[in-house]
């Protein structure tokens, strides 16, 4: 029987069911007497669903999957600490010889080995040394080497500068010797055929060369190639003493000298590392538009610091001096270029007044009324081309405000008659000056742009709208303009120095005229500079700055 019967038999027994149940009516339908009572129509539906219905076979259930055992995991075998093996205890050297500088931290060990250890409190260096026959050679960890004379009584250890004040170090009290170490000396050998230079080092931008006893020279180069330049090469500079000073741009060189039968001494290696920095046409740098003394408070400092600092550079360099005039222009540039600064152009803004002394709290000051000049209209005070080279000359204890010459201060090198001190432009040296038209610029120093062993242009330090500044020149750009020797102010024999409109009859401004930062400075300016040549000569580049604070 199919599922359709199997249906019908299933709803045949639901309505014999629902049927029977009204059996006790009074009437019945007809249809109802063709329907088989409930009962019997129940039992022939199941007896048919004994007999036909079809026999469903469940699905066979799977077995369950029986859960893998889980591995139990080894715990980690620790793994045993190590014994540290103990330090071993430096073995003392009994010959070693620790010096120091006053109460400043500092101290300079030289070790029988022939290695230096010198320790500042927040940094150390060491190195290679070696002492003999008066001489000290230290050897830094980049190689770069010094060589300072020295004396040693057991007490004090004397590093000689010559001409100038020395630096003495004082031994420790667990230092007791006569002399210092006898390790392998290192003086040039003196040359039959040629001029030796005994040593050379660096103070900040200035270069120191003292000549070997014996030996003299009157022409000196600085060269990036260790081979000299060519006998009638244009680099050939005057040598102005023993020992002599010149201002150099930062770099790696090679120095040479020469006498005069023409004989030219072995290259002399040295690195000039100022940390001054050169933003050429004030690239980077904003031209003051508010008063210096607020701008300065607002980025920490004052006009106070900016003038110790500057004056301390300069009294490093040298007072009255070519070196001294150039650091002075450097290092202001420098200092308000680390505050993101540079003085602005005024037209008319002379600032040569005998107490005009260091920078004006009013630069960068709106003016009342603007100045005018050929170039232009300005608006806020700072300084024209001839007074900020008056400014630099001044700080450096150099008066050139002849009020004859005016704009005309390349004449205040004359010697003797009128522009006897004009010279070609390769003879041009840092601090002498180029006019064009009204317009003057100070040499900083020549440059070899090229690289190739020859200098090719000049770096100038120069105030032209809108801002003070540095700037590169090739020699063929100031070929066609006016040079001036100024060795006559340097050495204070200007003719026209009785016309000087503050100091009359010198271009040496008196020192009891100095402003106090200055007078300060020139206090400890020898034994500072001492101390900058034995630091860097250590690798302790910034150091004598901490020293001299801590002093």
């Amino acid at each position: 029987m199919g599922p359709a019967h199997l249906k019908a038999r299933y709803i045949a027994l639901l309505l014999a069911l629902v049927l029977g149940g009204a059996a006790c009516a009074p009437e019945r339908s007809p249809q109802a007497a063709m329907v088989t009572s409930a009962p019997a129509a129940a039992e022939m539906i199941i007896a048919a669903n004994e007999t036909e219905a079809p026999v469903l076979t469940p699905s066979p259930t799977p077995a369950p999957t029986p859960k893998p055992t889980p591995v139990p995991t080894p715990e980690p075998t620790p793994t045993p600490t190590p014994t540290p093996e103990p330090t071993p205890t430096p073995v003392p050297d009994p010959l070693a010889q620790t010096w120091g500088y006053g109460e400043t931290g500092f101290s300079l060990t030289l070790q029988s080995d022939g290695r230096y250890r010198a320790i500042l409190p927040d940094r150390e260096a060491a190195g290679l040394y070696a002492a003999s026959d008066g001489l000290l050679t230290l050897t830094a960890a980049d190689g770069h080497t010094t060589v300072i004379p020295y004396t040693c009584d057991g007490q004090t250890l004397t590093l000689i500068q010559k001409g100038q004040s020395d630096l003495v170090l004082t031994a420790a009290p667990d230092t007791a010797f006569s002399q210092a170490p006898n390790a392998p000396g290192t003086l040039p050998a003196a040359a039959a055929d040629g001029p030796v230079i005994a040593y050379a080092y660096a103070c900040k931008a200035v270069v120191t060369v003292e000549l070997q006893e014996g030996t003299t020279a009157t022409e000196y180069c600085f060269s990036c190639l260790s081979t000299p330049p060519s006998e009638k090469s244009k680099d050939w500079l005057p040598v102005t003493g023993d020992p002599f000073r010149v201002f150099k741009y930062d770099g790696d060189y090679f120095l040479f000298v020469r006498d005069s039968e023409g004989r030219v001494s072995e290259p002399y290696p040295i690195t000039v590392n100022s940390g001054y920095l050169y933003p050429i046409r004030a690239e980077g740098l904003s031209a003051l538009r508010t008063p210096l003394a607020e701008m300065a408070e607002a980025a920490g400092t004052s006009v106070k610091e900016l003038n110790e600092a500057v004056a301390a550079d300069i009294a490093q360099a040298g007072i009255y001096t070519r070196e001294g005039a150039v650091t002075s222009a450097v290092s202001a540039i420098s200092h308000m270029a680390a505050l993101g600064y540079t003085i602005p152009y005024q037209g008319a803004g002379k600032y040569q007044e005998k107490d005009d002394w260091g920078f004006n709290p009013q630069w960068g000051a709106k003016l009342k009324r603007p100045t005018k000049d050929g170039n232009g209209t300005y608006w806020y005070t700072g300084m024209q081309c001839v007074g900020s080279i008056v400014w630099a000359l001044k700080q450096a204890g150099l008066d050139i405000s002849n009020g004859s010459t005016g704009w005309e201060i390349g004449r205040l090198g004359e010697v003797n008659r009128h522009k006897d001190n004009k010279i070609k432009h390769y003879q041009l040296r840092s601090g002498d000056f180029i006019q064009v038209n009204k317009h003057y610029e100070m040499v900083v120093d020549r440059i070899d742009r090229d690289k190739d062993g020859e200098a090719d242009a000049f770096l100038l330090y120069e105030m032209e709208a809108p801002h003070l500044s540095f700037l590169i020149l090739t020699f063929r750009n100031v070929q066609g303009r006016l040079h001036f020797n100024m060795d006559a102010v340097y050495a204070n024999q200007g003719r026209l120095n009785p016309k000087n409109r503050i100091w009359k009859g010198t271009s040496h401004i008196p020192k009891e005229d100095f402003p106090p930062w200055l007078t300060k400075a020139l206090e400890h300016a020898n034994e500072d500079r001492a101390l900058d040549r034995l630091t860097r000569s250590l690798g302790l580049i910034g150091a004598s700055e901490e020293l001299s604070l801590r002093r």
